[in-house]
């Protein structure tokens, strides 16, 4: 009981951790890095040309006098930028191969499955007499079977 509360305690520590503490303060040191020691350290000299090199930054520079300004448009950019990603990652591309993995990986949802299969099995033979309730049962029966079918390939 003791080990299985330690494990809990790791779980949740690594989660908080990684998910949240270091994603702070990584997108924390981005933007730091980015504007103090790229931008600001850009010496920028009076009757520069456009075309002589550094000219972007030197533009950057003015355009965000402050970190709050540049943390500003930066969150105001990149947020919307993100949450677009994050639903492209979700709704069209990796989200199927994030379930197939969990699936091979995690014995308990194939438990899951296949015991809920045996328990509509279990009910259409109670409710043998109506043919109503058998022929939902079988379909449901019959989904659950394709869908083991294709996680199995």
């Amino acid at each position: 009981m003791e080990e299985r509360k330690f494990s809990k305690m790791w779980l949740y520590f690594r989660t908080g951790y990684s998910y949240y503490f270091v994603f702070l303060v990584s997108g924390l040191n981005a933007l730091m890095i980015a504007y103090f020691v790229v931008i600001l350290g850009t010496t920028c000299d009076q009757g520069k040309s456009l075309t002589e090199q550094g000219d972007i930054l030197c533009l950057i520079r003015y355009a965000f006098p402050h970190f709050a300004y540049f943390v500003l448009f930066t969150i105001g950019v990149g947020v919307p930028t993100l949450i677009g990603i994050g639903y492209w990652h979700y709704s069209r591309h990796q989200y199927g191969t994030h379930a197939h993995v969990e699936w091979e990986k995690n014995p308990y949802q194939r438990v899951t499955l296949v015991l809920f299969f045996q328990l509509l099995e279990e009910l259409k033979m109670t409710n043998k007499y109506n043919k109503d309730k058998v022929e939902r049962l079988n379909n449901i029966q019959q989904e659950i079977k394709k869908l083991l079918e294709t996680l199995n390939d």
